[in-house]
């Protein structure tokens, strides 16, 4: 693997691990409806770019 394609999979892989902790904010049944309705609408626009 070329040294240049590191920092692009460290970028992607970062976005991944974010959307993760969102979607686990999302999961959890102690965050309110509406506030899980948002971190669904961010990962889903994370995931559309």
């Amino acid at each position: 693997m070329s040294i240049k394609l590191l920092p692009l999979l460290n970028r992607e892989l970062g976005q991944l691990e974010f959307n993760r902790r969102v979607l686990a904010q999302a999961e959890n049944p102690q965050t309110p409806i509406l506030e899980r309705l948002r971190f669904v609408c961010i990962v889903s626009s994370n995931m559309d770019e």
